[in-house]
């Protein structure tokens, strides 16, 4: 079966969706799922696909306190209804507590306004730099990755060197969940690393990470892997963040294996989150 608009196959591990009016769309091309809309034609009825077992639709909600913003999926399946909560809202909650005192002292130091300018600029970054990454691996000879401006262009080519370390790619910008730790969430790319399967996230920061600041990044990574595994009975290797530096021509790659240590510790930020949530 292949997609109406970029005609690759689409994978029958993974997302797909089509309308009444039998259009079928791969993942990559029906990021829209909140609008319900055919691509094509505009037709408002989208469905899940039926002859195929892990085949999915989903769209996401959040949910507000005081404290914390939690991404909820709404997940369905074979006509079945999941709710399971994103894989960085669960592990957002490692450094939640140190994150809520930086940002009242930074707020007090530069006001909400300031702040709010700044995380926006951050968050900002981050997409677009991701943008690139995606872009760029998809098509390494043709795309410039420079075209989204200097500033996430800089970012990529620091991160080259690592970038083209990257062979045979499963996975990019996916949604994999999990029903055994109910998680769900979009991992950034499946593929080898230096000749071992590994699941490969891709940060931005404007200094270099300690063992101590990678610790939810790799809890995120774990989780990917645990979704992966579960729905492909593939076995993740390593897990492998690369670290794009503002200001600087070398990024930092921070590498470990995915053992079962990492999965039990998710089992435990799952517990944690529920206990807070109920989800």
């Amino acid at each position: 079966m292949d997609c109406c608009i970029c005609v690759n196959v689409i994978d029958p591990l993974f997302i797909s969706k089509l309308s009444n009016c039998k259009h079928f769309f791969c993942q990559q091309c029906s990021f829209d799922l909140v609008s319900k809309k055919c691509l094509l034609c505009n037709n408002k009825h989208i469905a899940t696909l039926s002859n195929a077992n892990i085949l999915f639709a989903h769209y996401e909600r959040f949910i507000h306190s005081d404290d914390f913003s939690t991404r909820v999926y709404n997940l369905n399946i074979n006509n079945k209804n999941f709710n399971y909560p994103s894989v960085t809202s669960i592990t957002t909650i490692v450094g939640y507590v140190g994150f809520k005192i930086y940002r009242e002292k930074r707020i007090k130091e530069i006001g909400i306004g300031q702040y709010a300018k700044e995380s926006t600029a951050i968050t900002d970054r981050g997409t677009l730099v991701h943008l690139v990454i995606e872009k760029f691996l998809k098509d390494p000879k043709n795309y410039d990755i420079f075209c989204e401006g200097l500033m996430a262009g800089s970012i990529v080519q620091s991160m080259m060197v690592y970038l083209k370390e990257i062979k045979s790619i499963i996975l990019q910008e996916s949604i994999v969940f999990s029903h055994e730790l109910k998680i769900m969430g979009q991992v950034d790319c499946v593929g080898y690393f230096n000749k071992k399967l590994s699941v490969i996230d891709f940060k931005t920061s404007i200094k270099r990470k300690t063992k101590s600041t990678t610790i939810a990044y790799f809890h995120q990574c774990a989780a990917y892997a645990a979704c992966f595994e579960e729905s492909t009975g593939k076995k993740i290797e390593q897990l492998v963040l690369i670290i794009g530096i503002v200001n600087e021509n070398q990024s930092q790659v921070v590498i470990k294996p995915f053992t079962i240590k990492d999965v039990d510790c998710l089992k435990a930020l799952r517990r944690k989150f529920f206990d807070i949530f109920s989800i």
